[in-house]
């Protein structure tokens, strides 16, 4: 099992989607909720009502705009909604591992190609959210809690689960080269995705790592 760094240094980006949602992606790149390029055969797996509820969330500082402007990811691979998603929890569907990937980068990679983005020390959607645009402000993220992988509520912490769900927010587009590559469940997705890549022409790097799902 691959262990993940979590870490400022790092500072590693993580965004779930279905493997079905790959070929468009690599033709197309990602694209915000609100942008008008969309990819008409999207296979969605997260909560819709709180994706709905995000384009009513004022970004406070540049380049501002609402959550809808932004591409989303966390700072984990466990996140909570990864995990709500491997076991169907609440409103949201279960999807099988092999079936979900992660879109790797991280905030230094992001910054050096000049990408405008924001971060956040909680969920964003929260009132109590603070947001950053720098990576001189990486250390208001709480990094030992998204290492030990504990989102259990805690009477005696009850923002933990907030904090746990801090998001990185990319403004309004990604090209493939703004990632850093691609994980999937297992070898046998990553000979489906490596194709998809070539058939792209991209050389988008492609990893099995296992150990990185629930």
């Amino acid at each position: 099992m691959a262990a993940v760094e979590i870490s400022g240094k790092r500072a590693r980006m993580f965004r779930v989607t279905h493997i079905a949602n790959v070929p468009w992606i690599l033709e197309n790149g990602l694209h915000c909720k609100s942008s008008a390029i969309v990819d008409p055969g999207f296979e969605r797996i997260g909560n819709l009502e709180l994706i709905q509820k995000r384009a009513s969330r004022n970004i406070p500082i540049e380049p501002q705009g609402t959550l809808s402007d932004y591409i989303p990811f966390y700072f984990t691979p466990y996140s909570m909604m990864m995990y709500n998603i491997k076991t169907g929890y609440g409103e949201i569907r279960h999807v099988p591992n092999k079936d979900l990937v992660l879109l790797v980068t991280s905030i230094h990679h992001i910054e050096k190609r000049g990408l405008d983005f924001v971060f956040t020390d909680r969920h964003a959607y929260l009132k109590t959210a603070q947001f950053f645009n720098s990576s001189a402000n990486l250390n208001e993220i709480d990094w030992e809690l998204l290492q030990s992988r504990d989102f259990q509520r805690d009477p005696d912490d009850p923002a933990k689960t907030d904090r746990y769900q801090a998001e990185a927010l990319v403004h309004q587009q990604m090209t493939m080269q703004d990632l850093l590559g691609i994980v999937c469940y297992t070898k046998n997705e990553m000979g489906t995705l490596m194709q998809h890549v070539a058939d792209s022409g991209l050389d988008t790097k492609v990893v099995a790592r296992p150990g990185w799902y629930f």
